[in-house]
C-alpha cells in the first residue's frame, strides 16, 4: 500500500501534482464553468440524476445514481484522504520534473491536498486477482481501514477474462460494502480503459457490467470512455499499458468527469 501527503515533494507549489496535471485541470475547470453558466439550475428530476458529456474529446460522463445526491457544478470539493483502487494503469509512474515520478493516486491527492492511499495492483480487477487474494473485493478491508473520506475505483479491464455476471456480481459487493462502512465517503467508480486496438467483446461485456453496478449502488459513476483507442501513440511498447501521454489522456478525461459531478478540487 502506497501512502504518500500531496504538498510534499513534487513541484511543491502545485501542492504534489505534476505541472501538465495542473495546466489540464485549469483548462477544464474553466471551460466547463463557462458551461454552467449556460445550463439550467437544477439537473434533471429523471434518473440519472446527472450527466456531463464534455466536448470536443472522446465520450466522457458523470453519472450520479439515483440513490445519491448529486453537487452543483459550482461547489468545488476538497478532501482529506484519498484511497485509490486500481489495476496495472494505478501503478505506473508519472514522469514529472527533477527526474521525479508520481502515480495517478498521487496526483489526484496533490490537488486535493490530500493523503494518497494508492491500493493499485497489477493485472487485477473486481474478479480478476481473486485466487491470490488481490481482487478489488478482498481490498475492500483495505480501503476502509485507510477511513477515506474520498474513494476512486478505477479500472477492471483484467475482468475481461470473466463472466459479465460475475464481475458485476463482485462490483455490486464492493460498492455495499464501502457504502455500509464508510457512509461519510464520496465514492467514485470511474469505468475501465482498453488499449489502442478494437475492444474485445469479453471486455465490453466485463465494462457494461461494472456500468450496471455502479448505476444499481450509491456510487457516482464516471465513464470516462476510451482515450486510448485508436491512439497508438498513448500506449508503451508493450501494447497495453499507457505511456505518459496515455496517462496525461487518461487523467484529463478522469478530471472532466469530476468537474461535470461537481467534484473538482479546491481552489483551481
Amino acid at each position: 500500500m502506497e501512502r504518500t501527503r500531496g504538498g510534499t515533494g513534487i513541484t511543491r507549489e502545485f501542492g504534489g501534482a505534476p505541472t501538465w496535471f495542473i495546466i489540464v485541470a485549469i483548462l477544464i475547470i474553466g471551460g466547463v464553468a463557462a458551461y454552467a453558466l449556460t445550463r439550467p439550475d437544477e439537473p434533471p428530476s429523471t434518473s440519472p440524476a446527472y450527466t456531463y458529456s464534455p466536448e470536443p474529446r472522446p465520450s466522457s460522463a458523470a453519472t450520479t445514481s439515483a440513490s445519491s445526491t448529486p453537487k452543483p457544478s459550482e461547489t468545488l470539493a476538497q478532501y482529506e484522504t484519498l484511497a485509490y483502487v486500481g489495476d496495472t494503469v494505478g501503478t505506473v509512474e508519472i514522469a514529472v520534473e527533477q527526474g521525479e515520478s508520481l502515480t495517478l493516486a498521487g496526483a489526484f491527492a496533490g490537488i486535493y491536498g490530500a493523503d494518497a492511499v494508492n491500493l493499485s495492483v497489477a493485472g487485477t480487477g473486481y474478479v480478476a486477482g481473486n485466487a491470490s487474494g488481490e481482487d478489488y473485493v478482498t481490498r475492500a478491508d483495505e480501503v476502509v481501514a485507510a477511513a477515506p473520506d474520498l474513494v476512486f475505483v478505477t479500472g477492471g479491464r483484467a475482468d475481461a477474462e470473466f463472466a459479465a455476471e460475475d464481475v458485476e456480481a463482485a462490483a455490486l459487493e464492493l460498492f455495499a460494502r464501502l457504502a455500509a462502512d464508510l457512509p461519510d465517503a464520496t465514492v467514485v467508480v470511474f469505468t475501465p480503459t482498453w488499449d489502442d486496438d478494437e475492444p474485445t467483446a469479453g471486455y465490453t461485456a466485463a465494462r457494461d457490467a461494472i456500468i450496471g453496478a455502479a448505476q444499481a449502488s450509491a456510487v457516482t459513476l464516471i465513464d470516462i470512455g476510451e482515450p486510448l483507442v485508436g491512439q497508438p501513440d498513448l500506449v508503451s511498447e508493450d501494447g497495453v499499458t499507457p505511456n505518459d501521454a496515455g496517462l496525461e489522456a487518461i487523467a484529463t478525461a478522469m478530471l472532466e468527469g469530476l468537474e461535470g459531478a461537481g467534484l473538482a478540487p479546491e481552489g483551481l
